[in-house]
């Protein structure tokens, strides 16, 4: 069963994955009945002007992933809202 205080333990887990550029993960959604999570990528104070120091979304999400499987039990999918993917 998922609760707030694992959800959020997975999200701060993986920050580790963006959080050295200067990019945060903000949680937007988290349905466990539909083992699904939504996360919103930050790039607001990322230190690239272009987004080029950090990696594409497509890979970004298996890492993300990874380190949110970490922590909360069971299958889920991962949707990662990439606003360098709407320029």
């Amino acid at each position: 069963m998922w609760d707030q205080v694992t959800i959020e333990a997975g999200v701060e887990a993986a920050q580790s994955v963006v959080r050295g550029d200067g990019a945060l993960l903000k949680l937007v959604k988290a349905d466990e009945k539909r083992g699904q999570i939504d996360l919103l990528l930050d790039i607001t104070n990322m230190h690239c002007e272009d987004g080029t120091c950090l990696l594409p979304g497509h890979m970004l999400e298996g890492m993300i992933l990874a380190k949110l499987q970490e922590h909360i039990e069971g299958e889920f999918d991962l949707s990662l809202e990439d606003p360098r993917q709407n320029s």
